[in-house]
């Protein structure tokens, strides 16, 4: 097993890649060239909030919440779903950090479910239906207040600064 935060280019070594906050594009040549499976774990309902920061948008745009396990592909969280799980939050002094800790966990936890399938072969991937959203880092308001805040307060507070809330 390897951690690493570098840029993947080969697959070569490996009989399995598992992306978790990974923050780099894999290359299509990369992934096309790839003997093994690459998986990632994505803290959004896909297809709803592909991209950066999905929990916050998935409270900004009222979309579903959740987690996924999905194969990667050239796309930016667009391959087969392995595994999925909604979660459902109670958000009443619930901050943006407190919920990214409790869905860090839930997508863990749906990771151990999962994992001797995926390593066995029998967790099969199926595509994802839907159109979602996709958001990029420049896409989170420039007047958030932080991931300290309190989800309902920020929202209610961001949503009342613009018609088009961006």
């Amino acid at each position: 097993m390897t951690h690493s935060d570098r840029k993947l280019n080969s697959t070569s070594n490996f009989d399995l890649v598992i992306c978790f906050g990974y923050r780099h594009i894999i290359s299509s040549e990369t992934i096309n060239d790839s003997q093994c499976r690459i998986i990632n774990l994505h803290t959004s309902m896909l297809p709803w909030n592909r991209g950066a920061h999905p929990i916050f948008w998935s409270f900004f745009d009222n979309t579903p919440l959740g987690v996924s396990i999905h194969e990667i592909e050239s796309g930016i969280d667009t391959g087969a779903l392995i595994a999925q799980k909604e979660v459902f939050l109670e958000t009443a002094s619930l901050t943006f950090e407190d919920a990214h800790t409790r869905m860090n966990q839930e997508i863990e936890e749906l990771f151990i479910d999962v994992f001797d399938g995926i390593v066995g072969g029998a967790a099969f991937a199926s595509p994802q239906i839907g159109g979602g959203s996709f958001h990029k880092t420049s896409d989170l308001p420039k007047d958030f207040s932080g991931w300290e805040s309190e989800i309902d307060k920020e929202i209610e507070r961001l949503k009342s600064l613009t018609k088009d809330h961006r």
